[in-house]
């Protein structure tokens, strides 16, 4: 049909509903990104934007089945971005389980997705299994320059393990890097 060959139409549809999204008017915000939707139903990147959008409404359901088909879309340049935004919305639900299903099954595609890697740090944590949390901080940093919060997770699992040398490495890594952050702040103030 012309309405599925015109994407500048389903763009405008698209770019409306995060304008909605933001002055929030969530009724306006759905009908837009449907009609967006129904006017480019392959483009992947739609049905990850509105995955987040239902997540952020707690329809996780709905979100979790338009994260699935965006990542399962042979076109979609970033399967492993939307895999990671289903296990966030799975861990809102909260549904660890299926959380940590996503995050793997991300790694699976891009085995150094930082996003997905500390995701799953961050349920290690969470679940209590501080040596595989330090495997996946461990991969993080090898895999991209640490932010504040990652070099603060890497010293509170070593701490948490009871590798001071190894906390005191990721403390000084924040000192040097992050001097004012308020991870710095915590890291001084033992916690």
């Amino acid at each position: 049909s012309s309405v599925r060959q015109n994407p500048s139409v389903a763009a405008t549809h698209f770019t409306l509903a995060i304008l909605y999204e933001r002055i929030d008017e969530p009724k306006l915000a759905n009908r837009s990104y449907k009609d967006a939707i129904r006017m480019a139903p392959d483009d992947a990147a739609v049905q990850n934007s509105y995955a987040v959008y239902l997540c952020g409404q707690k329809k996780f359901s709905q979100a979790e089945a338009y994260f699935v088909d965006a990542a399962k879309n042979p076109l979609y340049g970033t399967p492993a971005a939307a895999l990671t935004n289903a296990g966030g919305c799975m861990r809102q639900k909260p549904d660890l389980q299926a959380a940590e299903k996503y995050f793997r099954e991300a790694l699976r595609i891009s085995r150094e997705y930082p996003d997905a890697l500390l995701e799953l740090a961050l349920l290690q944590v969470e679940k209590g299994n501080m040596l595989s949390a330090r495997a996946f901080v461990q991969r993080l940093v090898a895999a991209q320059e640490p932010s504040a919060d990652v070099l603060l997770l890497g010293w509170r699992v070593e701490k948490a393990l009871g590798d001071d040398l190894a906390a005191a490495d990721f403390a000084d890594r924040l000192r040097e890097s992050f001097p004012d952050a308020p991870q710095t702040r915590q890291v001084t103030q033992g916690g």
